[in-house]
């Protein structure tokens, strides 16, 4: 039986990459709170215009009542009969901080669905926390290659491990979008913990590590120097050959700050990657990372057992 990757519009892989190997995205929700507080509901969009309306109508800002959800159960259903073969194992990657009533509801509905059209559905938490989705959805489609006729529950067994060395580097221009809406809507204590002391104590630039979920603190003096402290961080651990996969994650919110191209520790975060094989897959971040983490957001998601 063959197996279907699946995304969700968390997934900060380039569409590109996604269109090549036939990975659909499932849409996730976007609320706006808006004029008498009448609520606009919006399927997220992995599409470069929706994308753009959300930052010209100012929703990844300060004080903009927008936030993040998963769809209902009925929706599932209905984009599942669409966009997934009944006869292929669905293999679900999905965000565990940031939709985990998501991940129920998806659990449940895909049980239905499996019910009623025969197919085989495996639920599988990447355990990643805001952002670098991309990585297991990367590795996942290198193992289906190297292991033709690979079954769901293998597949998924491969996955814990490399899910578990999972590491993200995040770089938040604004901490109060990231307190009220990253920490506290996706229910990240220890993320709204170490962001509430970095305005307490300091008025230096956070970057924030997350390693399964667990968070580390660090320090830079200024945004640019946050920047280019994590490209740097990640070029020593490529020249240091300690990359579990050969792949790295860079995505950033659209703004008018995060131009990386212009660092110099990008050029050579692109030439290390080229030496080395690696494949370094840059895109815009998704719209639900985005909103919770505000403009100018960046962060950079690789996998390593030693943090």
């Amino acid at each position: 039986m063959p197996i279907q990757v699946i995304a969700d519009t968390g997934c900060d892989l380039p569409q590109t990459w996604l269109n090549r190997h036939g990975i659909p995205c499932l849409p996730g929700v976007i609320r706006h709170r808006g004029y008498r507080h009448n609520i606009q509901t919006y399927y997220d969009s992995r599409d470069d215009t929706f994308s753009r309306w959300l930052h010209d109508n100012g929703y990844l800002l300060r004080g903009t009542d927008i936030s993040t959800d998963a769809p209902g159960e009925e929706y599932l259903i209905s984009w599942a009969h669409e966009h997934c073969d009944p006869n292929s194992e669905c293999f679900t990657i999905t965000l565990d901080g940031s939709i985990t009533n998501g991940l129920a509801n998806w659990t449940r509905s895909s049980r239905k669905w499996s019910k009623e059209t025969g197919g085989i559905c495996i639920v599988f938490d990447s355990k990643t926390a805001l952002s670098g989705q991309g990585l297991i959805v990367w590795a996942a489609i290198d193992l289906i290659k190297k292991h033709p006729g690979i079954t769901g529950p293998q597949l998924a067994d491969l996955l814990r491990p490399i899910a578990d060395s999972q590491t993200t580097l995040i770089i938040v221009k604004d901490l109060s979008i990231m307190i009220n809406r990253g920490a506290q809507k996706l229910k990240l204590p220890a993320l709204k913990k170490f962001a509430n002391l970095a305005v307490k104590i300091s008025k230096r630039y956070p970057i924030f590590k997350s390693h399964v979920g667990f968070f580390k603190h660090l320090e830079a003096a200024n945004y640019e120097s946050a920047v280019a402290r994590v490209l740097s961080d990640t070029c020593e651990l490529i020249e240091q050959g300690r990359l579990e996969i050969p792949v790295v994650v860079v995505s950033y919110a659209i703004s008018d700050v995060v131009e990386i191209d212009y660092y110099r520790e990008f050029r050579r975060l692109r030439e290390l990657c080229s030496e080395n094989l690696i494949d370094l897959q840059v895109s815009r971040m998704s719209n639900a990372g985005a909103i919770n983490l505000g403009q100018g957001a960046l962060s950079i998601s690789y996998l390593t057992s030693k943090t």
